[in-house]
C-alpha cells in the first residue's frame, strides 16, 4: 500500500527567481489581493472570525484558502476578486467530470477503495485536491481500520501512517494553487469559524435562579416563553470530580461507542485534541 502513495510525493523544490530590489505591487492590486484574506482573518468589517488553530493560508496572487491534503482551496468569490484574470484549476483538471458538482464527485469517489483513490489523485492536480478531501479518507479509515488507529492530524495522513507503519513520517503534500470550490471551502470554514463576541453579548432570553416548579409552569411553560435556568448543577460533585485524568483512570480497558466504531477514551482524546472537521466523531 505505501507504494500507491509514492507517486504523490515528488520533490517540488524549485529555484525562486530573485526579487528585484524595490519592486512593489501597485496599491490597488495589493488591496484586492488581501481583501478576502482580511475578511477570513476577522479583520476590519469581516462577517466572521477564525479559530486560532485554523490553518488558513494565503495563496500567491490573492485570497485566503485552506489546505486540503496540502492543496490550496479557495472560495469561488476569490476568483471574481482576483486582480488578474485567471482560470479555475478545477475546470481544466476534471475532464469529463467537470459539469458535475463537487458534492456529487465526492459521492462517486467515495465508492473507490483506498488504492484506486490514491491512483486517481495522480491523474491531475484537480483530482489530487478532491481525492485528498478528508471526508473520503475518514470513511476509508473507519471502514478498514475501525477504531484501531491513532489520529495523525488528518484522516488521509492517519490512513497512510497506519498502512505504512511510519507514523513519524507524514506524506509530503503537493503545493497547488488556483483551485476554487465553495463546497470544499465551506466544510473547512464551518469547522474553523469562531463565534464572534458581539453575537454572545446580545442576550434576549430570561435567566432565572432558584425558580420553583409552580412559577416555571405559570411564567414560562404555559405562555410558551423561553428561559435559561442557572445554578441547577452547582452542587453536582461531578463538576469537580470528573477531570480528564479521573475519567481515564476509571475507564481504563473499556471501550465506548464513538460514531460507527468503539474505542477507549484515551484514543478518543487523542483524536478530539487534534481534529479539525465540521462534524467530528
Amino acid at each position: 500500500m505505501p507504494s500507491a502513495f509514492h507517486c504523490l510525493r515528488p520533490s517540488l523544490k524549485r529555484k525562486r527567481k530573485p526579487k528585484r530590489r524595490g519592486s512593489k505591487l501597485p496599491k490597488k492590486i495589493r488591496e484586492s489581493t488581501n481583501l478576502a484574506a482580511d475578511d477570513a482573518a476577522g479583520s476590519g468589517d469581516a462577517s466572521f472570525d477564525l479559530k486560532s488553530s485554523a490553518s488558513a493560508s494565503t495563496a500567491s496572487g490573492g485570497g485566503t484558502g485552506i489546505r486540503v491534503g496540502g492543496s490550496l482551496v479557495q472560495p469561488l468569490g476569490n476568483l471574481l476578486l482576483a486582480a488578474a484574470r485567471r482560470a479555475n484549476l478545477r475546470d481544466s483538471g476534471l475532464g469529463a467530470l467537470r459539469p458535475l458538482p463537487d458534492d456529487l464527485i465526492l459521492d462517486v469517489l467515495g465508492l473507490l477503495p483506498a488504492r484506486d483513490l490514491a491512483a486517481l489523485s495522480a491523474a491531475s492536480k484537480a483530482f489530487y485536491v478532491i481525492s485528498s478531501h478528508d471526508s473520503l479518507w475518514r470513511a476509508i479509515v473507519l471502514a478498514e481500520l475501525g477504531a484501531d488507529f491513532a489520529f495523525a492530524g488528518s484522516w488521509r495522513t492517519t490512513y497512510i501512517a497506519a498502512v505504512s507503519g511510519r507514523a513519524h513520517c507524514p506524506p509530503r503534500a503537493l503545493e497547488i494553487n488556483g483551485f476554487y470550490s465553495d463546497y470544499l471551502f465551506q466544510s473547512w470554514l464551518c469547522a474553523n469559524m469562531e463565534m464572534r463576541t458581539e453575537w454572545l453579548e446580545r442576550d434576549t432570553i430570561d435567566r432565572r435562579r432558584g425558580l420553583s416548579v409552580e412559577k416555571f409552569i405559570m411564567e414560562y411553560e404555559e405562555p410558551n416563553w423561553p428561559v435559561l435556568l442557572e445554578g441547577c448543577l452547582d452542587t453536582w460533585p461531578a463538576l469537580q470530580k470528573w477531570t480528564r485524568e479521573y475519567l481515564l483512570e476509571v475507564s481504563a480497558g473499556k471501550e465506548f461507542a464513538v460514531g460507527p466504531v468503539s474505542m477507549p477514551l484515551d484514543r478518543y482524546f487523542l483524536y478530539a485534541d487534534n481534529v479539525q472537521e465540521e462534524r467530528p466523531l
